[in-house]
């Protein structure tokens, strides 16, 4: 990464600055592969995906907790986001129902 810097002429990054990006990347991850499940871009998405899809990420995130330093309050925006927005639909029938009927979740 210096060596970058040093060919385009700009200052180096700082360490801190390096473990920012660095826990930054390891947060946005497991957000981004759940948005592409969620939009379809892979494979085909159904009602089915969305509750097993949320609770894998909530559970990734909250496992990335302990270790991180600087991106900390970033996962608790995005678990303070997710469960306002999505706290509702963990008691909905249907959205369960719909989870269990796909082969690769069933009652997992």
């Amino acid at each position: 990464m210096v060596e970058l810097c040093q060919a385009l002429d700009v200052a180096p990054f700082r360490v801190n600055e390096i473990n920012f990006i660095t826990e930054y990347c390891n947060v946005m991850q497991p957000l981004a592969c759940a948005l592409d499940i969620l939009q379809g871009e892979t494979t085909k998405c159904f009602i089915g995906y969305l509750l097993p899809t949320i609770v894998s990420l909530e559970m990734k995130l909250k496992a990335l907790q302990p270790s991180l330093k600087v991106a900390a309050p970033l996962v608790d925006a995005i678990l303070a986001g997710l469960s306002k927005r999505f706290a509702r639909y963990h008691e909905r029938q249907d959205l369960i129902l719909a989870s269990i009927t796909l082969p690769q979740f069933c009652l997992r």
